[in-house]
């Protein structure tokens, strides 16, 4: 046929087609491993327990897995409960996908169960009891002898960023802006939860982070951030385009929606920046939230499940989603950044040291670094509140007050706590020789005051 004629049993033409064969082979050889590759929760509305129904075997993370120039934002929300996250109403889809997408701790516990005794130990990474506070409900931490995580990364040349909404994190007496070099509280409007607080501020508090973080002195070189958001503490304030409801739960629902909305917000916003691709996210809260559970609604006084058990989210580069249901305390939070941001950690001499162990080997997936291991709820007396203390060891779960045990719950077969097993001494006596070894060994500090409650 002319110029059309191809002789097939030509060498060089055979060669042509072999070669042209492979290629194509290993173009859709590779296409289809990265379709494999994809994380099963790409989806951005994948439920969180469909999203991670996967094998959560453990599988050790090469070293180089995350950046040796990471940054870090750091956001605690204030009042959100565990059971937020995969809940059947989907109340935080952009947190669950965060999750899905990273490491999520599905059994983390608070320092303790309100503000004052949680935020201040968790970014100084002590017990309660440990640190160099005040007789105070809000306590201050501004004398110095406590060291806060934001001051570590500051002598590391990190830069510090605090960007907050609310008067108790900002204003100097308290302690909170030690170590930051910038501290923005434009989102606040000075008021806040000590009296019915009927305003919200998620909104402007976005802004504000992503407003600091399009600074240029603020992203040209290593930054740790942190916000915290308040909104989810009661009063709760209804908006436009969330409504689950008008029972108080349900409205508390809609209030964290709005916090989570806006997280999304700048979730989406800092992975669309040059410097988003070696950006890591942490994400957890102070305490959880009672709505009727053993006669009580609100927070603080008691330990309580659903009072301590709180989100911990860790996501970032280089990171394979996992679920850890080891019981894990945000007190091991501080050395977790510290190693995340490759910074030393604390000497352990004098009052430099922390109470925590970090969570960077089984974030990575360390084989054997999830196993068990205790943790403590500690919460200090204050003016309006008496001392409470938990002791968790695997699946049992001392309540403790003065020395005086109040109660004790195998979490494995009575996760609503509504069993008492104190009469039982085989049963009471094992943990409570094992609280009383572990407490031997706190460095507590004592602090006089007037309890009123």
């Amino acid at each position: 046929m002319g110029g059309c004629d191809v002789r097939w049993t030509n060498p060089i033409v055979l060669l042509l087609i072999a070669v042209l064969f492979v290629g194509v082979t290993y173009a859709v050889s590779r296409k289809d491993l990265k379709s494999r590759a994809v994380s099963p929760i790409a989806d951005r509305g994948a439920p969180l327990g469909a999203a991670l129904s996967s094998s959560n075997k453990v599988v050790a993370e090469p070293r180089h897995a995350l950046p040796n120039d990471l940054n870090l934002v750091v956001i605690t929300i204030d009042t959100v409960r565990a059971d937020l996250l995969g809940h059947p109403r989907h109340i935080v889809p952009n947190l669950d996908v965060l999750a899905a997408k990273g490491v999520f701790f599905e059994n983390a516990y608070s320092p303790a169960s309100y503000t004052g005794k949680s935020v201040g130990p968790l970014l100084i990474g002590k017990y309660s009891s440990e640190t160099h506070r005040d007789f105070s409900h809000f306590n201050a931490f501004a004398n110095g002898k406590d060291t806060f995580v934001q001051q570590r990364l500051q002598s590391a040349n990190i830069r510090t960023i605090s960007v907050q909404g609310y008067w108790y994190f900002y204003q100097p007496k308290y302690g909170f802006d030690q170590g930051f070099d910038i501290v923005d509280s434009s989102a606040s409007s000075g008021a806040g939860y000590v009296t019915p607080d009927r305003s919200s501020n998620s909104e402007k508090l976005a802004d504000a982070v992503m407003a600091q973080l399009a600074k240029p002195e603020n992203h040209m070189r290593r930054f740790y951030l942190w916000s915290h958001f308040t909104d989810p503490h009661a009063e709760y304030v209804s908006h436009d385009g969330i409504d689950f409801g008008a029972s108080r739960k349900e409205r508390y629902y809609g209030e964290v929606a709005f916090v989570d909305q806006n997280i999304g917000r700048i979730i989406d916003w800092v992975h669309r920046q040059p410097w988003g691709e070696k950006t890591a996210f942490v994400v957890t809260s102070d305490h959880g939230e009672a709505f009727g559970e053993h006669g009580m609604n609100g927070h603080g006084g008691e330990l309580w499940e659903p009072l301590v058990r709180v989100p911990l989210i860790v996501n970032g580069p280089g990171l394979r989603s996992r679920r850890i249901a080891a019981r894990r305390s945000v007190i091991d939070l501080v050395p977790t950044i510290l190693d995340l941001m490759q910074v030393t950690q604390p000497t352990g001499q004098g009052a430099d040291f922390v109470s925590g162990q970090s969570l960077l080997p089984e974030i990575r997936g360390i084989e054997g670094s999830d196993a068990p291991r205790p943790l403590f709820v500690d919460m200090a007396t204050g003016p309006f509140n008496s001392e409470r203390q938990a002791y968790i060891n695997r699946d049992m779960k001392l309540v403790v007050s003065q020395e005086r045990p109040l109660g004790l719950f195998d979490l494995s077969v009575d996760p609503e706590e509504k069993h008492n097993l104190l009469d039982n001494r085989s049963r009471k006596d094992p943990i409570v020789g094992q609280f009383g070894a572990f407490k031997k060994r706190l460095r507590i500090v004592e602090v006089k005051g007037r309890s009123q409650f």
